[in-house]
């Protein structure tokens, strides 16, 4: 259930900044009113192994390209708990399932708030 549920916003942080433009030599650009012209740059930060449930990780590599995080294939679980839930009965499995969903979820609310 922590992979069917996981997001990759709890394992990285990631979006637009507005940072300095600098030139080729290192210096800050400038426009005509000698504001420092800013530019808009894409970001993506990691967040530490002490953060994340390195459980739901499959990769995590870097090369040429950039940083590459991987989670486990979701799919196949959300497949085998369709087939859990259609196999067995729902009313004594359910109360399990939304126990250890809320559970998760507590988690994940403890982690955003620290």
């Amino acid at each position: 259930m922590r992979i069917a549920f996981a997001d990759i916003t709890d394992f990285a942080e990631f979006g637009v900044e507005l940072t300095p433009d600098i030139d080729a030599a290192g210096f800050m650009q400038v426009d005509s009113s000698v504001n420092i012209k800013m530019r808009k740059r894409n970001y993506l930060d990691f967040k530490n192994h002490d953060q994340v449930d390195g459980g739901l990780i499959c990769e995590v590599s870097l090369n040429k390209n950039g940083m590459k995080l991987k989670l486990e294939d979701r799919q196949k679980v959300l497949a085998w708990l369709v087939d859990y839930f259609n196999l067995n009965p729902m009313n004594k499995h359910k109360i399990a399932y939304d126990n250890a969903v809320l559970k998760i979820r507590e988690k994940e609310t403890a982690l955003k708030e620290w």
